[in-house]
């Protein structure tokens, strides 16, 4: 009797996890100049995800992905069980003393104020724990993954997710991954780097994914240190080109509003700017059926000149 009623629970959970659906909307891992200090913090990432559901259980992870040392570690996760999907269907989460303070209406937001930038462990106050002293997300070569630990443990730091590194994540049991996108944004860039998310968005060109989607950027980035965002497009739920867009950044971190996009994987987002993708509200996403529109104008054209 026990074992049926293990079974059933573990059942309810992997049922919630299917029906609540949660997704990584746009992450900054490595803004421009330092990504945080004493009097801004500049990074933030944001979930999208049915309207009000809770987040316990949730996790969103880095993931080393740098070089062949620590391949798989869990460098930093944050720990989301105290907070919620907005009523907009929207997560913002923020630094302290981060220049995104103007965010969509119904957004859950969510901001350190637990010290530098996302906070030390156990002084976050959105959830953060970091390797060491690190209260930045890492850059270079990294994968964010949402995961849901269903009746699992709770992930812990320097716990190795790619066990023989071979690429592919070895997960605890009862884990699930809800979504995920690997970041290689040129800086440090190695060939030797390895990305685990179902979607990479890649710079420079090197770097591998064994078995997600690897979508290349072109330029290269504005300093050594490099400066990346990725984001979907609009309300895509997918892991291709069609559904996330990268970004080269060019700016200055103290005018934090006003860092454009250089270099993108879509022409459609060339120029924009961080502010324009909402903060804590759907991206903007290249027109539909516009070439379908200007096609018919043309065809508009053919007819009524056959008519005349």
């Amino acid at each position: 009797m026990k074992h049926i009623t293990t079974s059933v629970a573990l059942i309810g959970v992997l049922t919630t996890v299917a029906n609540a659906q949660v997704w990584i909307n746009e992450v900054l891992t490595n803004p421009n100049g330092s990504d945080s200090g004493a009097a801004f913090g500049n990074e933030h990432f944001e979930l999208r995800g049915t309207p009000g559901i809770s987040l316990a259980g949730y996790y969103f992870l880095s993931i080393e992905g740098q070089g062949t040392t620590g391949r798989g570690d869990v460098n930093q996760f944050f720990d989301l069980g105290a907070f919620s999907i907005g009523a907009n269907g929207y997560l913002f989460a923020r630094q302290n003393f981060s220049p995104y303070t103007s965010t969509a209406p119904g957004a859950t937001v969510i901001a350190n104020t637990g010290g530098q930038g996302w906070g030390l462990t156990g002084a976050s106050t959105v959830g953060h724990s970091g390797d060491g002293t690190q209260v930045d997300l890492e850059n270079s070569a990294t994968t964010m993954l949402l995961i849901h630990k269903g009746i699992g443990a709770a992930p812990t730091l320097t716990l190795d997710l790619d066990t023989n590194d071979d690429g592919i994540l070895d997960l605890p049991a009862g884990w699930t991954v809800a979504d995920s996108v690997g970041i290689l944004d040129g800086a440090s860039g190695a060939a030797t780097d390895f990305s685990y998310g179902a979607v990479t968005l890649r710079v420079g060109g090197l770097g591998t994914s064994v078995s997600g989607t690897m979508v290349d950027v072109p330029g290269t980035s504005p300093t050594t240190a490099g400066a990346f965002y990725v984001g979907r497009k609009g309300d895509s739920t997918g892991s291709t080109a069609n559904d996330w867009v990268g970004a080269i950044l060019n700016g200055a971190q103290a005018d934090a509003l006003n860092i454009t996009f250089a270099s993108t994987s879509d022409d459609f987002y060339l120029g924009k700017k961080l502010p324009d993708m909402v903060f804590g509200g759907p991206n903007p996403i290249p027109e539909p059926g516009l070439v379908s529109l200007l096609a018919l104008g043309g065809l508009g054209f053919l007819l009524r000149r056959r008519q005349n």
